[in-house]
């Protein structure tokens, strides 16, 4: 299997399976027609880097399918996401060096932790009184990865994303606790600050 599969899921894909905040247009896609189009665009784009720095490298598939989710979390929600494709790319920076500042902080996190939040979601997922378009971006994971159900949840790819999503709350908490952000806004401000220390030493290749 190669590096990227639909074991990683985004953080936006992430984020409407958890809230299940699911709105439903006329002209909106299936949410199968929409998991084909994604695998398309993710399973077409070339595997090579397209960002990097000292300490991260961009990867054109993650952003292949960051972008992806963007368009899936626009029509899922019917709201507009405007982003460039620099946007996303510098999101997806920033989110990797708001992971390594954690970890130099000394933030971990543990297998348990990340098994419970796993364990948590999938409860989630399978409450009948749930949206029943939850179960079908489950569904849809879980047949694009290639896996069983219960292969697809214990996989360590997917493991790793989860880390790093916990960490990364895990970061604001603790940035919070410190005085340094207040909400939202103060975090987007700090990671932009991140960006902006190391944005004349990255090499673009797109």
């Amino acid at each position: 299997m190669g590096r990227i599969s639909w074991m990683v899921v985004s953080a936006l894909t992430l984020a409407v399976i958890i809230t299940g905040s699911v709105l439903y247009a006329n002209n909106v896609p299936s949410v199968d027609e929409m998991f084909v189009d994604i695998d398309h665009q993710v399973k077409e784009a070339p595997d090579r880097i397209i960002a990097q720095g000292p300490d991260f490298e961009i990867y054109s598939k993650d952003f292949a399918l960051f972008k992806a989710n963007l368009a899936f979390s626009e029509k899922m929600n019917n709201v507009t996401i405007d982003m460039t494709d620099k946007d996303i790319i510098h999101e997806m920076i920033k989110e990797a060096l708001v992971v390594n500042l954690a970890r130099e902080e000394g933030l971990f996190v543990s297998k348990q932790e990340i098994t419970d939040y796993i364990t948590h979601l999938r409860e989630l997922l399978d409450d009948p009184e749930h949206d029943p378009a939850m179960k079908q971006i489950r569904d849809n994971l879980v047949k694009m990865s290639g896996l069983s159900e219960d292969e697809y949840w214990e996989s360590e790819e997917l493991a790793q994303k989860y880390e790093k999503a916990l960490l990364i709350q895990k970061f604001v908490r603790k940035l919070a606790e410190e005085g340094q952000i207040r909400g939202d806004e103060d975090f987007a401000n700090f990671k932009d600050k991140l960006l902006q220390k190391v944005k004349t030493g990255i090499i673009y290749n797109v």
